[in-house]
């Protein structure tokens, strides 16, 4: 790929993450700069959400309601 596809698609995910999931809703739902999320909490988000686990994970890593360290933590939990 090259670099412009590749920024081209980083681009598209974070639009649709932000579509589907609005930073405001998400926070109010989630909170700000946790260090922890359970699987249980995700799949709660998931069937609101109607997005996949992984995707809430990036959105909530995005708009700062998960720690640098938390998100690697669960992404490496969902891997």
């Amino acid at each position: 790929l090259r670099c412009v596809d590749v920024d081209e698609e980083k681009a598209a995910d974070r639009f649709a993450g932000a579509f589907f999931m609005a930073r405001a809703m998400l926070l109010k739902l989630v909170g700000q700069n946790r260090s922890a999320i359970s699987i249980g909490e995700l799949a709660e988000l998931k069937k609101l959400f109607k997005v996949s686990i992984a995707s809430i994970v990036v959105r909530c890593y995005q708009i700062g309601a998960l720690t640098k360290a938390a998100y690697g933590r669960i992404w490496g939990q969902i891997k």
